[in-house]
């Protein structure tokens, strides 16, 4: 009977910690940042202003509000040229800006094309 009552005890408090852990995790997940995501056609012009330190830029204007990108993977060689304007996808990255790049978000660019 001894044997009985410890295990329930046990068993409780077993399945009790798990489901509060579960109820945690969920929490924790719906409060977790997610990065910016912007699909569609974003149009930015290509800047090499910080090219003395190896720095490509891609600089967006939306509205009222201009953003500077760094392509972390760069971009095409036919479409890399100071001054082009561009159609892209981009994911911003939660990381340091890369070495020489003193000023913009870096980012990863997807479905670039040269705007017509």
């Amino acid at each position: 009977m001894k044997w009985i009552l410890i295990l329930t005890i046990a068993s409780a408090t077993l399945f009790s910690g798990c489901k509060s852990c579960k109820e945690r995790k969920k929490q924790h997940d719906i409060n977790e940042e997610v990065p910016a995501v912007t699909l569609g056609a974003t149009t930015g012009t290509i800047s090499h202003n910080e090219k003395e330190g190896g720095c490509t830029t891609i600089t967006v204007i939306q509205g009222e509000e201009e953003i500077v990108l760094i392509p972390v993977k760069g971009l095409p060689a036919e479409l890399d040229k100071d001054g082009n304007t561009i159609l892209f996808d981009y994911n911003t990255l939660k990381m340091p800006q890369p070495e020489g790049c003193n000023v913009g978000i870096p980012a990863e660019i997807r479905n670039a094309s040269l705007k017509k």
